[in-house]
């Protein structure tokens, strides 16, 4: 049955024959882990795993019990190995030291390991193989590490494009983090009854990170706006981010809704600063910053507020 040098003693060649016939007998039973793992019959008698099941049923260790059913899954990608195994040509032994680091190119070199080496051989060289490719590993986690970043540009129409880059650890916690904001922004969305909590998923997705980024963080923002384009809907003035893009009218008038504004001064081509931090959004004067045309914005020039220069600083205020 198997292919093995004949012993000098009657006995010996009876007890290799028998360990073929035990390899054959050991590949139909991991055969069969295999089936019965993929079909999750263990899960009928209760059990937490096939491992578990094996541990219960046949007084197989655990760990040796999940090494069966890890090996029957290998076998499934490595047709000569496993043909080989159900002859009974390959022992269990080394079939499970290759199976750890067999891929289907590797499988013809690691066989000809198996024909004519010892197991003891074969799993050396499995040990070999697996400390050379944990430092692969290493060193790709160690890439992926160092090749995080953080990339923007604006769009067209004057929005900005992330592209954000994590290592795999980081990208879980980014985005759990992320969803369990979203979910806790719907739930309170949903009981105050307010429509955005049926917003697009990628729009509350947003939301959540923004909330996440800005949520016990003082930001500014600043907006250079005309006064016109607060005062009347109907009326286009000139908006744009200081050292940013072109934004429109009604993202102004929308800055302005959406938190409460204390002070706010300026004059009719003036400036918004948007102050975000837990209490919301707040106006003021500040110091100076050079106007969206080049031209200084002198304090002594400030008059009354944005609000008060669009009329809406007793409505607002």
């Amino acid at each position: 049955m198997s292919r093995h040098v004949a012993s000098c003693h009657p006995l010996g060649e009876q007890i290799s024959e028998l360990a073929a016939q035990l390899n054959a007998a050991t590949c139909a039973l991991i055969e069969l882990i295999g089936r019965f793992d993929t079909e999750r019959g263990w899960a009928q008698d209760g059990c937490r795993s096939c491992a578990h099941w094996l541990n219960w049923k046949c007084g197989i260790g655990l760990v040796a019990a999940r090494e069966k059913v890890r090996v029957a899954a290998a076998l499934d990608g490595l047709p000569k190995m496993h043909a080989a195994f159900a002859k009974g040509e390959l022992s269990y032994s080394k079939v499970r030291a290759m199976t750890r680091v067999a891929t289907p190119e590797s499988e013809d070199y690691l066989m000809m390991i198996a024909r004519h080496g010892t197991a003891a051989h074969v799993e050396t060289v499995a040990r070999g193989y697996r400390r050379i490719e944990r430092r692969a590993e290493l060193a790709q986690c160690n890439q992926a590490y160092a090749e995080r970043s953080l990339h923007w540009r604006y769009d067209e129409d004057g929005s900005t494009v992330f592209l954000l880059r994590l290592p795999p650890e980081d990208e879980q916690r980014f985005y759990q983090a992320v969803e369990a904001r979203r979910e806790a922004l719907q739930t309170e969305r949903g009981a105050e009854g307010d429509d955005s909590a049926e917003s697009p998923l990628r729009a509350t997705r947003a939301e959540a990170l923004m909330d996440l980024i800005t949520r016990g963080h003082d930001t500014e923002v600043v907006v250079h706006v005309s006064a016109e384009s607060l005062d009347d809907e109907d009326r286009e003035g000139e908006c744009h981010l200081e050292d940013g893009p072109t934004v429109a009218p009604e993202a102004a008038r929308r800055m302005v809704h959406e938190s409460p504004c204390n002070t706010a001064k300026g004059d009719p081509a003036t400036i918004l600063r948007n102050r975000h931090d837990q209490r919301g959004i707040h106006i003021d004067a500040g110091t100076a910053v050079p106007h969206w045309d080049g031209l200084p914005m002198d304090d002594g020039m400030a008059v009354e507020g944005l609000l008060q220069a669009s009329g809406k600083l007793d409505e607002w205020g």
